[in-house]
């Protein structure tokens, strides 16, 4: 805009002493800010005494071109959680022959711009661990940088806490898979909204309606944003709020031929009310409709993945909360693992100590010949 003729000439009329900046000097200028702001981030990075963690997100944009975002999270010397975002990155797809040379490539490429990162920053020193939207792909591109880190010895407990699952990326894709269940039934209450707002005639027939079956909401018949399913769900709320009307009008109105069957609305009910309270899927695995179980079973897979790659993490920071310490993995691995859960238990139990010796060998304490006094050995349980 700085060098273009028209502006030129409306600065001159404005004030012909004044002195345009050029697009380079704009640019220099940009890039001067950019590395005195970097600067000072590394410089909070480097004193941190902890350890960060790294989140990583792909960015889709138009004529098919990827960005990488990578994001910083620690806590600073007040104990605050802080994130900075270290890099957005341009990454250029690779265009090879066939598929699976295209997919590994990716991977490669991937993995290696995120480890050029790190070490620009100089913390791949200091990383505990890694959070990447939950996919085949991107699960093979965390643990070629965990199998890297590990090799020299960089991770706590050798990397069994570095690989942390997205929650609610796991949560959208367990909501997409219910929401893809009920895409025919969707499909008829989005046409039976449009129809009932098609004009002010039907709406005020579908008003006389609601108060025919005494139905007493303020809900608006709002058609879905289909990109967002939070919208998804408040419209099959709403229509499931007016169902009565709904029958009543196709009843009446020979021209709304959109009125989902019985069925349709039972099921629509089940995964709404699904989507409303989570804690019923387990229940749901076992629903005497084969629809609905094997939807439940497909989303439970989803989740069983999750908390095999977290719940290590999770235990731990139980352990740590001094209102429940080693008791509640206690109480509850039985009723999760069975007859399986003296193994989980140890496993927890020897994490814990690993990471008490990890941070009692780098603690100030050590330096003075007593960090290393303080280690638990494998028979040693004091400090859990």
């Amino acid at each position: 805009m700085v060098e273009h003729v028209g502006f030129q000439l409306f600065v001159r009329n404005l004030q012909p002493l004044f002195e345009l900046v050029t697009f380079n000097r704009v640019e220099t200028d940009c890039i001067e800010i950019y590395h005195k702001e970097k600067q000072k981030v590394y410089e909070v990075l480097d004193k941190l005494p902890g350890k960060i963690s790294i989140t990583a997100d792909m960015w889709a944009a138009k004529e098919d071109v990827d960005y990488l975002s990578l994001t910083a999270h620690f806590i600073d010397d007040d104990w605050q959680l802080k994130k900075k975002v270290l890099n957005f990155i341009m990454v250029d797809p690779s265009h090879t022959e066939d598929m699976l040379s295209e997919v590994i490539m990716a991977k490669y490429m991937l993995s290696e711009v995120i480890m050029a990162s790190l070490i620009d920053w100089d913390i791949d020193r200091k990383l505990f661990s890694m959070t990447f939207d939950s996919s085949s792909t991107n699960d093979n591109i965390v643990c070629r940088i965990r199998d890297r880190l590990s090799h020299n010895r960089f991770l706590l407990c050798n990397g069994q806490l570095f690989d942390v699952c997205c929650a609610p990326n796991i949560i959208k894709l367990m909501v997409q898979d219910a929401l893809e269940a009920l895409s025919k039934v969707t499909h008829k209450i989005r046409d039976s909204f449009r129809y009932v707002r098609s004009s002010q005639a039907t709406q005020e027939k579908f008003n006389g309606m609601v108060h025919l079956v005494s139905i007493d909401s303020q809900k608006c018949l709002c058609v879905d944003n289909s990109t967002r399913w939070k919208s998804t769900y408040f419209m099959l709320e709403a229509a499931l709020v007016y169902k009565d009307a709904f029958s009543v009008l196709q009843e009446h109105d020979p021209i709304y031929t959109m009125y989902p069957s019985d069925i349709e609305w039972s099921r629509a009910s089940a995964i709404t009310g699904y989507l409303k309270l989570f804690v019923e899927l387990i229940e749901w695995c076992q629903n005497s409709d084969t629809y609905l179980s094997s939807l439940a079973l497909k989303m439970k897979s989803k989740f069983d993945e999750y908390w095999k790659k977290c719940s290590l993490g999770f235990a731990v920071a139980a352990i740590l909360d001094p209102r429940f310490k080693m008791k509640l993995v206690e109480y509850y691995y039985p009723q999760i693992y069975g007859t399986s859960a003296s193994d989980c238990i140890d496993i927890v139990s020897n994490c814990m100590k690993t990471l008490y010796n990890g941070h009692a060998i780098c603690s100030p304490l050590d330096s003075h010949g007593q960090g290393l006094s303080c280690q638990v050995g494998g028979g040693g349980g004091g400090a859990i």
